[in-house]
Parts: C-alpha cells; structure tokens; sequence
C-alpha cells in the first residue's frame, strides 16, 4: 500500500483506498507496540514538537475510535496471519504453556534430567536454554532455564481482562467523543495554562494535527 492510503466503503465493508500518511503511520506503529499512546507520538512528533503522553494518549485513542482505522488494522492483522500462520488461538497456546509451565516435567521419575528429544511439545515450548559447567571431560547441564512465567501470566491476564490496566486515563475507550474532547481540553488547561488550546494536537494553532 503507498503512502497517503485510506479506506473507501465498498459493498458495505471498509475497503483500503487512501489513508493519510500520519495516520497510517500511527496504525503500523500501533501493530507493533499495542500502545495508543506511543503510535500516537511516533506518527505526530515532528520537528522537535513534543506531545505529553496526556495528550498522545487521549488522541491516540480517539484514532482507535474511527472506523477506517479500525477496519486498517484488521485487514493488516488478517493479511499477516495469513503469511506467517501466526494465530491468535496460536498465540494463546504458546503463552500458556510458557504462564503454566512445570520444571517437574523435564525430570524423569528418579529425578533425572531428561534429554531434549523426551520432552513433550508443552516442555519444548516453554525451555529457553541450558546453562553447562564443564568437569574433566565431561559436560553438564548445571541449570534449566525456561522463558519468564510472570511475563506470559501478565500477558494472558491482560487479554482476558483479569486485571486493569497499570495506568488509569479514565478509561478512555468508552468516552464519547464529546467527553475526549473535554478530556483533551482538561490536559491542555494543565500543560498551557492562559493559552487555551493553542499548540495542542487536533485543536488547531500552532502544531495542528488534525485528523
């Protein structure tokens, strides 16, 4: 897709027609971080102009409202899924095995190590390496290492929601437009006070980006 790209409504669905550069800039960097606030400050950060993360984030989630970027990145995720058959049922599996994986199982019952070739697909998974010390001619493995448990667990917690997110912004994803707007005012008050809305992303003035 070139640059300037949006999307058009054909037969009822969004289709990818032109979608302006920053704004696809801020979609392609959001694919990869998962985080409005940072896509947000990567596509509009220009030029020496800092936007505080107040601002970035409100913004950045109102881009995540609008419906040709929503129906962008659904069709971006849909068309890697399909080159790297990466799934998000895929995804959830391997996270899991890391989240809930057991050191008991890499042991035979008389308390050996077992070789690689005897683990199980859930072991293999979750193994990250071996750490080896060195005994005349021999070699052994002195420690089992597996990928962090506690970075799976989170990560599997915070897609099914069993925990809220580490910074409130006043859950932004339900506000109406009318109520962002307000928010984006209340940021402004605080970051230029007696300016108004001058110099604040989507408001006009100097540093306009609106959207």
């Amino acid at each position: 897709m070139g640059a300037g790209q949006q999307l058009e409504i054909r037969g009822g669905k969004w289709t990818i027609a032109r979608l302006p550069a920053k704004m696809r800039r801020f979609a392609d960097e959001y694919r990869v971080s998962l985080n409005a606030t940072k896509a947000y400050k990567a596509a509009y950060e220009r030029d020496g102009k800092v936007i505080s993360d107040a601002v970035a984030a409100v913004q950045g989630h109102k881009l995540l409202r609008k419906a040709k970027v929503e129906a962008y990145l659904q069709e971006q995720l849909e068309e890697c899924s399909k080159r790297t058959a990466i799934t998000a049922e895929r995804v959830l599996v391997e996270l899991g095995r890391i989240g809930f994986s057991d050191i008991r199982k890499f042991y035979d019952k008389d308390g050996k190590l077992k070789v690689v070739t005897e683990l199980d697909d859930d072991c293999a998974a979750c193994l990250a390496g071996f750490d080896y010390t060195k005994a005349s001619q021999y070699t052994y493995v002195r420690r089992v290492k597996l990928w962090d448990k506690t970075a799976a667990l989170a990560m599997l917690a915070k897609h099914f929601k069993l925990t809220p997110d580490t910074v409130d912004l006043g859950d932004l994803g339900k506000l109406s437009d009318e109520e962002l707007e307000e928010k984006v005012r209340e940021v402004a008050a605080e970051l230029f006070p007696g300016t108004g809305l001058k110099g604040v992303p989507g408001h006009g003035g100097e540093g306009d980006n609106r959207l």
